[in-house]
């Protein structure tokens, strides 16, 4: 009896299926073995440099324009800065936690509210992301790094600068930060994550 051959499959769909992971992206428990099939991609060698400054470059400016667009909602001891949301990108991409630095170093210029702003801020969300980037196969403690950071240190010179209450300030921002956070980043996380399998973030 002759045995049936198989159709061979075709090579995108193979491709695919290599990033199945991040179709079943649901929850947080479902994102470290996602990124760990990332994690494997985006070390190719072949993978040019070109890309990740260019990369980093779009996190930056993204950055710098979301503040610039809401600067009404983005300084202050009351706010809700939407730029915020990009501080969940260091999970997927490595280029981001150096790119969020340095967008928000180039958006706190425009707050006016001097060095401690521009400099201060800046180094909190460069560790915020950076301690998100390493932690990153524990999501669930890579996410509270910018809103537990930016709620005690930020308030800090903010505290100072506004003459304010240090601990009711700790609660605004603290609760902003989750609000972007969770409701703003994690989806934009989704988001990235359900076009994987098509090739974005290469």
């Amino acid at each position: 009896m002759k045995a049936e051959r198989l159709p061979t499959p075709h090579p995108g769909r193979v491709a695919r299926r290599r990033f199945s992971p991040w179709r079943s992206l649901r929850s947080l428990k479902d994102l470290p073995p996602a990124l760990a099939a990332w994690d494997h991609e985006l070390s190719r060698p072949t993978r040019p440099a070109t890309i990740r400054l260019t990369l980093g470059a779009l996190i930056a400016a993204l950055y710098v324009a979301l503040v610039f667009a809401l600067q009404f909602a983005s300084f202050g001891p009351i706010q809700l800065r939407l730029a915020e949301a990009l501080t969940t990108l260091p999970l997927i991409f490595p280029e981001a936690p150096l790119a969020l630095g340095i967008g928000c170093l180039l958006a706190n210029v425009l707050g006016n509210l001097g060095p401690w702003d521009i400099f201060g801020g800046s180094a909190v969300t460069l560790l915020a992301a950076l301690l998100t980037r390493l932690l990153r196969y524990r999501p669930a403690l890579a996410l509270s790094s910018p809103v537990l950071l930016n709620a005690f240190l930020v308030s800090l010179y903010l505290h100072g600068i506004y003459a304010v209450p240090y601990w009711p300030t700790v609660f605004s921002i603290g609760v902003s930060e989750a609000v972007v956070v969770y409701l703003v980043g994690w989806p934009l996380l989704l988001w990235l994550a359900a076009r994987r399998h098509r090739g974005v973030g290469r």
